[in-house]
């Protein structure tokens, strides 16, 4: 099975369990694990990063530490969609 991934060139997920992500990425999707450090693995997809970072704590904490600001303030009501993105070349 050949995958392709364009445009965006990084893709990152956060998972609950990281060890199962990372196995079920390598061993049934077959991506090849280019990276890994503490609380993260990186894959290489058709010369792309696809990365899965470990969930730490508060949802609203960013890897940092820093805070992120409340989600009452940068989410959208319900039943609303974001405008349409400009066109990319």
């Amino acid at each position: 099975m050949k995958t392709r991934l364009g445009w965006p060139t990084w893709i990152g997920v956060v998972a609950e369990d990281l060890e199962a992500q990372r196995r079920f990425y390598r061993e049934v999707l077959g991506l090849e694990e280019t990276a890994h450090g503490e609380g993260w693995v990186q894959f290489g997809v058709g010369g792309r990063m696809f990365e899965v970072i470990a969930r730490t704590g508060d949802p609203n904490t960013r890897l940092d530490g820093t805070k992120l600001a409340s989600p009452s303030r940068t989410s959208m009501p319900l039943g609303t969609s974001s405008p349409k993105p400009a066109s990319m070349p």
